[in-house]
């Protein structure tokens, strides 16, 4: 009889030990995004950045949970992490230092991750990732954010003044130079 209760344990063991790795995104049906989740030690203050830039006006109001059509939302934060995919693979080049580079980028409000491989190659993103290990480079941000730096609306500079786009390793000075030059470019297409 002891072994369904050793069974019991070994199962609900492995679920504790997966938890984190398992939590879900705001896109998932059923989960809001109006409500916020600490998925960094450093979202918190990315998250009253994003309050006090939406109040003041650099930003565009916080929506009601994730309007529009189903995944509608999702696809849009998809695409703008593409882009930046796009500009990391046009700016790596200049940069020897961003070979074999690998960072998270995480929005704190959606709490979706994604992680970014730089290359000889170019970039590759991988996008809706469990979150960031220990001691990984990561990158703290928002949709609004990432969407109007990569429209011109925003600087990477003014980003970083007000808190809205943190890197979670200050002292990878290369790494943040490649970032915000591929942050700085152009919009693709142009």
């Amino acid at each position: 009889m002891k072994t369904p209760s050793v069974l019991v344990m070994l199962c609900a063991a492995l679920l504790a030990a997966g938890a984190g790795a398992a939590r879900a995104c705001g896109y998932h049906p059923g989960l809001s995004s109006d409500t916020f989740d600490a998925v960094h030690p450093r979202s918190l203050g990315v998250a009253v950045a994003l309050n006090r830039a939406q109040n003041d006006g650099m930003l565009p109001p916080a929506p009601a949970g994730l309007p529009g059509f189903p995944g509608q939302e999702y696809r849009r934060a998809v695409r703008e992490l593409q882009e930046l995919q796009e500009r990391l693979t046009r700016v790596a080049p200049r940069f020897a230092a961003a070979h074999g580079w690998r960072f998270a980028f995480v929005f704190v409000r959606s709490r979706l991750w994604a992680q970014y491989t730089v290359g000889p190659e170019g970039a590759r993103v991988e996008v809706h990732t469990p979150p960031a290990g220990a001691g990984e480079a990561v990158v703290l941000s928002d949709e609004a954010v990432l969407a109007a730096i990569l429209s011109g609306k925003l600087t990477v500079k003014t980003a970083r003044e007000a808190g809205l786009l943190q890197f979670a390793d200050d002292g990878d000075e290369a790494a943040q130079r490649i970032l915000s030059a591929a942050l700085e470019r152009a919009p693709v297409g142009q």
